[in-house]
């Protein structure tokens, strides 16, 4: 049976800064190492899925700052990468910490890419999709931007291609994208309503909102509960998967996103290999 082939995207990625620092008690802070590591989502969609065997091309933008540590990134998972460099794509958490590791202050800085940067990211999105990939997978959204609908124009594009899409980003995101049809979303259990409104009085349980989600081409959400349980949802009914030590939804996409194509209708069974499969693989990591 020939591997999966899934075409993977993302067109800002955020940044982790831990940045040491001394000083304080009426002195000036002064700065010293600076660790930084790229944003986990894209690759760790990239890395489940190749665990489980797929074949995955990375499609994405990146800054000139970070395109060579996140090219090099993606290619040590063994994906493909087709790299755009632009201005700016990053969103960059900077936390500064003292001597004892405590947080003294944060800040949030970045910017996404121009209108024409996504659109050429698009362009060439289109002609990785008219390969036929079996899916796609959008890793992230313009989180700060003045557009956040690039998630809901490749699910919209892919769809009109006939190739099949999965979301890993959330909230607003998934609410813009939710009429364009992904194939499979993750989503918390409060947030279900807002991302897929019933008609104006009806009111409904938590069951009837996932029932009537599923008369739609959706086929699977992974649900998060308010007590950290992890529910599987389809056509077919919900399986209780479990309550992770840590929620990846990002490695438990892109494993489902591996599995997808070859289960047929299975869409629980899928959900719950998939599940399976990232705690396995966090299991098999050292203790931090």
């Amino acid at each position: 049976m020939p591997r999966p082939k899934l075409l993977l995207t993302a067109p800002l990625h955020r940044i982790s800064r831990r940045v040491r620092v001394d000083g304080g008690d009426g002195s000036p802070w002064r700065a010293g190492e600076v660790e930084t590591a790229l944003g986990a989502d894209v690759l760790e969609v990239a890395g489940a899925a190749r665990r489980l065997g797929a074949e995955v091309t990375a499609v994405v933008a990146a800054e000139p700052a970070f395109a060579a540590s996140l090219r090099a990134a993606l290619e040590a998972l063994g994906a493909t990468v087709e790299l755009i460099e632009v201005g700016a794509a990053s969103l960059a958490h900077t936390r500064y910490v003292d001597a004892d590791g405590d947080v003294r202050f944060e800040v949030t800085e970045g910017a996404p890419p121009s209108t024409d940067e996504v659109d050429r990211l698009l362009d060439r999105l289109g002609r990785a999709l008219e390969d036929e990939p079996d899916l796609a997978v959008v890793a992230g959204d313009l989180d700060g931007g003045p557009r956040r609908d690039f998630a809901e124009r490749v699910v919209g594009r892919a769809w009109g291609l006939g190739v099949r899409t999965i979301l890993v980003p959330n909230g607003a995101s998934l609410k813009q994208a939710f009429h364009t049809q992904p194939l499979a979303a993750r989503v918390d259990a409060g947030e279900l309503l807002a991302v897929s409104p019933p008609d104006e009085g009806v009111v409904e349980t938590q069951e009837e909102t996932l029932a009537r989600i599923f008369l739609d081409p959706v086929r699977l959400l992974f649900v998060r509960r308010d007590d950290g349980v992890v529910l599987a949802a389809a056509r077919a009914g919900t399986r209780e998967l479990g309550r992770p030590d840590e929620w990846r939804p990002a490695a438990l996409l892109g494993a489902f996103a591996a599995l997808a194509p070859t289960c047929g209708d299975e869409y629980l069974d899928a959900a719950a290999a998939a599940f399976e499969a990232v705690s396995r693989a966090d299991a098999a990591q050292p203790a931090s």
